[in-house]
C-alpha cells in the first residue's frame, strides 16, 4: 500500500506541475507577442441544438432537432486588442482534417488583416480525438506553411484543465441564439444560425459547409495511414519549422524561455518525421 500510495503520489505532483507550467507558458508567451507573432487559443463548444421559436409536438422527439458545430478561439496579435472568432458549420465532425477546414478561413484572415505575421502559436486541449494525435500532428507539420507561415508551435494544456477564453466565445454565442429565438427568430439550421449572428453579435464569425469538410476528410484519408508519434499521451508541445517540413519537434512542456520566434533545447526536445513528406 505505501508504494501504490507514493506512485499516486508521483502521478499527482506531475498532473498539478503540468496544469501550472502550461498557463504560466500561457501568460509567459502572450506577455511577449512581437507584431511578427500570433497566439490562437482555440476549443470546441458543445454543439448548439437548433430551434423554432413555435415547435409542433414531434418536435421534441428523436432527432427533430439539426446541431450545429462551433469551433471557437480568440486570437492575440503582438500585444493589439485580441479577437474572438468562431466558425460555424453544418458538419458534426471534429477530427483533425475537419478542424483545418473550420480553422482555414482564420488564416486567411489573419494573413489579410496582418500580413507581417509569420510564426503562430496555437493552445488548446488535448483531445486524442480531436488536436492530440498524429492526423493534426502531420497537418500542422505540413499546411501550416502551405498557408504561407514560417514557424509554430502547438500547445496543450493539461487534462481537464483546458478552460479559456475561447469557452467564453462559445457561451456569449449560445445565450445570443438562444435570446434570438425567445424574441421569434426561428434557427432551423447552421446557415440560419450563421446569417442571425454575424449581426447580432461582434465576434468573427465564418462558415464553412458540410461539403468542405468532407473534401478535407476524404483528403487526409488519401494519405494512408500515419505513423504513431512515440509518448503522444505525454506531449504538450510541438514545435514545426518550414525548413523542416513534415518533422515535428516535442517535448512534455511547453517552453518560452527564449524569443518568441525560436525554439529552445529545454525538457529533453524529442524529433520525429512523417515518411508520408
Amino acid at each position: 500500500m505505501v508504494n501504490l500510495f507514493q506512485s499516486l503520489v508521483s502521478k499527482a505532483c506531475r498532473h498539478v506541475f503540468n496544469i501550472r507550467h502550461q498557463y504560466v507558458q500561457y501568460r509567459q508567451l502572450r506577455s511577449k507577442l512581437d507584431d511578427s507573432t500570433c497566439l490562437i487559443h482555440i476549443d470546441f463548444s458543445e454543439n448548439y441544438s437548433c430551434r423554432y421559436h413555435s415547435e409542433i409536438q414531434s418536435a421534441h422527439f428523436g432527432g427533430s432537432h439539426k446541431q450545429t458545430t462551433l469551433h471557437t478561439g480568440v486570437l492575440y496579435v503582438g500585444q493589439n486588442d485580441p479577437v474572438s472568432f468562431c466558425t460555424i458549420s453544418d458538419s458534426r465532425l471534429h477530427e483533425p482534417a475537419a478542424i483545418w477546414a473550420y480553422m482555414d478561413p482564420v488564416f486567411k484572415h489573419l494573413q489579410s488583416a496582418y500580413p507581417q505575421v509569420v510564426n503562430v502559436h496555437m493552445f488548446s486541449d488535448g483531445p486524442t480525438t480531436q488536436y492530440r494525435q498524429r492526423k493534426n500532428f502531420f497537418l500542422f507539420c505540413t499546411k501550416l506553411f502551405d498557408l504561407g507561415f514560417k514557424k509554430g508551435t502547438w500547445n496543450f494544456f493539461e487534462a481537464s484543465h483546458g478552460k479559456g477564453a475561447a469557452d467564453g466565445v462559445g457561451g456569449v454565442l449560445k445565450r445570443t441564439a438562444d435570446r434570438l429565438v425567445k424574441h421569434g427568430t426561428d434557427l432551423p439550421n447552421a446557415v440560419s444560425v450563421y446569417e442571425h449572428l454575424v449581426e447580432a453579435t461582434n465576434v468573427e464569425l465564418y462558415f464553412v459547409s458540410e461539403d468542405v469538410v468532407n473534401d478535407a476528410v476524404n483528403s487526409l484519408n488519401q494519405m494512408g495511414v500515419l505513423p504513431t508519434v512515440h509518448g503522444t499521451m505525454t506531449l504538450h508541445q510541438i514545435h514545426v519549422n518550414s525548413i523542416n517540413r513534415g518533422t515535428l519537434f516535442y517535448r512534455d512542456v511547453s517552453c518560452f524561455c527564449s524569443d518568441v520566434s525560436s525554439f529552445c533545447n529545454c525538457y529533453k526536445v524529442r524529433s520525429f518525421h512523417f515518411p508520408q513528406c
